[in-house]
Order: C-alpha cells, then sequence, then structure tokens
C-alpha cells in the first residue's frame, strides 16, 4: 500500500467516524430530557414495514400511519390536502388564476411543522360522518330494494365505515412554523405530537392553491431489538385484530420519534359499532 493510499484510507476512516459520532450526538440531544411528547399507538398506527416479519429478523421498521384530517366543505376525507388558508399561514401566496394557464408555475417546497392528534375529535367525527351517511344509504336502499345503484351505494358506505374503524386513529390536524405557538394551541403532549415535515404546493385556476405534506424522519421508526420478539407475527387476514400491540412512541428535543415501550397482547380501543354485511 502506497503512502498516498494509506492517507486517503485513514482519512475516510476519520470521516465515516466524524459521521457516526454526529449522528450518535444528535441522537442524544433528542432523547435527553423530558420528551416533548409521547403517544402510545397501536398496529393501526404503527403497523410493521416489512408484513412477512418474524423474530428471528434483524431489522424491523414500523410505518408510521396517518390520515389527513378532511376539510370542514369536504364530505369525502382523505383525498384533499392542505387547504388555502393553511398555505397561505406557511408564507405561501395565491397566483392570479390567469397565471395558471394550463397550470402554475411550481413553488419551491418549505419545511413546517405538522401536528397529529391521536383518537381525537377529528377522529371521531369522521366515525360519526360516516355512521350518518351509510344509515342514509341503508334507508334508502330498504325504500327502493330493486334500485341496484342504492345497494351498492349501502355497501360503499359500509366498506368506507370499515376503513374508518379500523384504520389509523392517527390524524395531521394542523401545519405551522413556530413550536411554541402549536403546542400553546395543542397542549396534550399524549394526544398530539408535533412532527418536521415537507410541503409541497400547487395552484390551479380550478381549485386554487393548495398543498400536499410528508413527515420528515418521522414515518419510519426502527424498533430496537430488545423489543421485537414481542411483536406477533402477521397474518395476511384483512380482518385481524388491529390491536394485538402498543408502542409507546417518544417525540425528543429534535422532534424525531424513538420507541420507549412496547406490551404485546390485545390492547384495550375504544368500541366501535359494528355493522353486518349483509341486511
Amino acid at each position: 500500500m502506497t503512502r498516498e493510499t494509506r492517507h486517503y484510507l485513514l482519512a475516510g476512516l476519520g470521516l465515516i467516524l466524524a459521521i457516526n459520532l454526529i449522528t450518535l450526538g444528535g441522537v442524544a440531544y433528542n432523547r435527553s430530557g423530558e420528551a416533548e411528547s409521547r403517544l402510545l399507538l397501536s398496529e393501526r398506527e404503527l403497523p410493521r414495514l416489512n408484513p412477512r416479519y418474524s423474530p428471528e429478523d434483524t431489522a424491523v421498521t414500523l410505518n408510521l400511519t396517518w390520515q389527513m384530517a378532511p376539510r370542514a366543505e369536504d364530505d369525502e376525507p382523505f383525498r384533499h390536502g392542505l387547504s388555502e388558508r393553511q398555505m397561505l399561514q406557511l408564507g405561501y401566496v395565491k397566483r392570479p388564476p390567469e397565471t395558471c394557464t394550463p397550470r402554475c408555475p411550481r413553488a419551491a417546497e418549505r419545511e413546517a411543522l405538522v401536528v397529529l392528534e391521536l383518537d381525537g375529535p377529528i377522529y371521531r367525527q369522521q366515525l360519526e360522518r360516516h355512521r350518518q351517511r351509510l344509515t342514509r344509504a341503508e334507508q334508502a336502499a330498504v325504500l327502493l330494494p330493486e334500485d341496484k345503484s342504492l345497494r351498492q351505494r349501502a355497501e360503499d358506505a359500509r366498506h368506507a365505515l370499515h376503513q374508518v374503524e379500523t384504520g389509523s386513529r392517527l390524524y395531521l390536524v394542523d401545519v405551522g412554523l413556530e413550536l411554541d405557538v402549536l403546542r400553546q394551541r395543542y397542549s396534550n403532549r399524549q394526544q398530539y405530537a408535533i412532527v418536521k415535515g415537507l410541503v409541497r404546493p400547487w395552484q390551479n385556476a380550478e381549485s386554487g392553491l393548495s398543498g400536499s405534506v410528508s413527515l420528515r424522519g418521522a414515518d419510519r421508526i426502527n424498533l430496537p431489538r430488545s423489543w421485537r420478539s414481542s411483536l406477533p407475527e402477521q397474518s395476511d387476514d384483512a380482518s385481524q385484530d388491529k390491536a394485538r400491540y402498543a408502542v409507546e412512541v417518544s417525540f425528543g428535543k429534535r422532534l424525531e420519534p424513538w420507541v420507549s415501550d412496547v406490551s404485546a397482547g390485545r390492547q384495550s380501543l375504544p368500541p366501535v359499532e359494528r355493522h353486518p354485511v349483509d341486511r
């Protein structure tokens, strides 16, 4: 090995060591002191990213699953992004319609803080909205039993309610730029987590200004080896129990998550009203 090659090798090893030290220092700082928030999540909010998991796997990643809170005027959740009001609060500017033909010039992505609500008012509102929708659809189908479209509408409403009843109870309810302002507005640290997000804007003449959100560093959570044996094996049954385990996720000073506890076995979740598949 030449002196020059040895020099480059040592420099490379030194760079790797420095990066690891910086990373470990960031992790230590994030977990120091009291957690910024703690959420007790079930399999509904934190399924395994690798569905064919077994306790012998060397790496297990949990996938933080959340829904977009619907706008007040929307009947369908999960379909629409941030509202124009929220986008303006993040500093985006609404362009005149004549500049958006066929579409507006692409604006830059921006970092923002995202508020996630667990098993709160938004989730309850969604349950009630879909139950009422199903009731109306079933009543209409009973009045006109020969109408196939009404029967299909009732079936679709039943399926949508089942998705809400068994899906994630974690909803994105707000965005902002200042942590203190958001935390004052959402003070319950066991129900509201504030994490880092990335906002992607869009605008056209029909829908106006809106945007989508992705989480930064909070949507994939590694499960420590000491707790991997606590998770049951994955099942292909779509109707399987979605409360087979609970994972306490803490968010630290850098708003980054880590697993702080795992409880195996059936976890208590609020009861939901069940509707038979056939009427």
